[in-house]
């Protein structure tokens, strides 16, 4: 319900226009290819090795992060 409010405000504000609906159209095969990866690899990898995966992402982005100077 709260989306049927707030789309129209976003285009109202300029937010959501035709390039934005262009470029989400494009990522779209990404998103789905992500979220079939994602459910595939949901029952085969342990919680145990998902957090120390996102635990070293996190660190690898935050290496990166401080090294550009946060900009």
């Amino acid at each position: 319900a709260m989306s049927l409010i707030r789309v129209p405000l976003y285009v109202h504000q300029g937010i959501l226009n035709g390039d934005v609906v262009v470029a989400a159209l494009w990522l779209l095969p990404a998103a789905a290819l992500g979220a079939g990866g994602g459910m595939l690899a949901h029952h085969r990898i342990s919680v145990r090795h998902f957090a120390r995966l996102v635990a070293l992402l996190l660190a690898i982005m935050g290496l990166l992060l401080a090294l550009r100077g946060g900009s």
